[in-house]
């Protein structure tokens, strides 16, 4: 498994589609809360025009994208979901089966620590550990 970090203008369009793929799919295989429009490619995008550190990790198996972890990261390395405060939905997007450790992709990302506050079903990595459930407002 490999993990790139990307800003959103970075992102190619094959893996847009493939994350596009993954949501469409996503209802009919069972994870409908996977196919939120928060976890959209659009909704990152649109996030990276108004907040700065806005980023995408893409992980790969055997050089084909198999997940998406859209963030915002700070300067002092704290990673928030991406639009906390607006979205309703936050987490990894993934094929399904899929299985991550939670650290090992926030070390990619260079962040000790996640903090989200509407956490979709289906991401038990995050559940425990480096990441953080917000206040509320």
């Amino acid at each position: 498994m490999e993990i790139g970090v990307y800003r959103p203008g970075e992102l190619t369009a094959a893996d847009r589609a493939v994350w596009t793929a993954m949501q469409s799919q996503a209802r009919l295989l069972g994870a409908p809360e996977l196919a939120n429009p928060f976890l959209s490619p659009e909704f990152t995008l649109a996030v990276g025009h108004c907040r700065r550190g806005v980023r995408i990790a893409v992980v790969r198996e055997e050089g084909e994208p198999v997940a998406f972890f859209p963030f915002q990261r700070t300067r002092l390395g704290v990673g928030r979901a991406i639009g906390l405060g607006l979205s309703d939905a936050q987490g990894l997007v993934h094929r399904p089966g899929f299985q991550w450790d939670a650290r090992e992709l926030l070390r990619a990302c260079s962040l000790a620590v996640w903090e989200f506050d509407h956490l979709v079903e289906g991401q038990k990595p995050f559940e425990w550990g480096p990441v953080a459930p917000s206040p509320p407002p």
